[in-house]
């Protein structure tokens, strides 16, 4: 993404795209940034498309930290939807994050919070959000050649019937 105003941005946008997905990782720290000068620079309104961004801080006050230089970056108030991001271990899902996830919400810098995940334990991450209500959201790795494994699809259900939004990536095995 360039980082002063992205064309690909614009393009996306002109074709009715009007969801965003950034890190503070993503293109070597400069993702927000180029979503802040973007959207400014473009002078859409701040309510008439989606942010998702992502956290690689898996503890509560630093994923706070994190959350603030991001919408500082992004010239925002709040983000639509916050991950941890690339989570593998189910201990970061504890009563500090749970109670960080709340004061975020409460303080409107965000409005949904969970995780991604990328690793072989999609099926038990996604049966941990089932159990905590306050996971509103899991992005994780499911591609074409998951469709016949019975314990993801298992734990697919089981988050769905808990009410966890669910969004598939990398979707073509990549």
């Amino acid at each position: 993404l360039d980082k002063r105003f992205d064309p690909k941005m614009a393009e996306a946008f002109r074709f009715g795209v009007n969801y965003i997905d950034a890190a503070q990782i993503y293109n070597g720290g400069q993702c927000e940034a180029a979503v802040g000068n973007f959207w400014t620079r473009a002078k859409l309104k701040r309510e008439d498309f989606w942010i998702t961004s992502k956290s690689p801080e898996h503890e509560a006050e630093p994923l706070r930290k994190c959350l603030d230089v991001g919408l500082k970056d992004m010239k925002t108030k709040y983000v639509d939807l916050y991950f941890m991001h690339a989570l593998q271990e189910e201990t970061y899902l504890n009563g500090s994050m749970e109670k960080m996830a709340a004061r975020l919400k409460k303080e409107g810098k965000i409005k949904h919070f969970g995780f991604s995940c990328h690793d072989g334990n999609v099926a038990e991450l996604l049966h941990a959000a089932a159990q905590r209500p306050w996971i509103d959201v899991v992005m994780f790795r499911y591609d074409f050649s998951k469709y016949g494994d019975k314990k993801l699809n298992k734990a697919i259900d089981r988050a769905k019937k808990a009410n966890v939004g669910l969004i598939a990536m990398k979707t073509q095995k990549s």
